[in-house]
């Protein structure tokens, strides 16, 4: 297993187009869906973690500080760094990724 100092798909996709990122969050969402994946997701950005997600954690300067259903989470954050993350992260278009 690599690891790597960005999550994987903020890895893949950081140096791509805009449009070809959003394709392959997009096919990851529909692997997911059509195989019934899990995924490990490890992101600072809010909207597509809970685009990807049904379960969120999160973690700050290594330890989890919240969990909880993604979008009653992101809806409702409790702790103030889950807050700060929502705010740093503008929201996903409907129907985009």
């Amino acid at each position: 297993m690599r690891f790597f100092e960005k999550s994987s798909t903020e890895w893949l996709t950081s140096a791509l187009d805009v449009s070809v990122g959003a394709q392959i969050v997009n096919l990851l969402r529909s692997l997911q869906s059509e195989h019934g994946l899990t995924y490990l997701f490890i992101s600072h950005s809010m909207p597509l973690v809970r685009y990807l997600s049904t379960r969120i954690a999160v973690m700050e300067h290594g330890r989890l500080v919240e969990t909880g259903e993604a979008e009653a989470l992101c809806a409702h954050p409790r702790e103030a760094y889950t807050q700060q993350l929502i705010a740093a992260t503008p929201e996903l278009p409907a129907g985009a990724a």
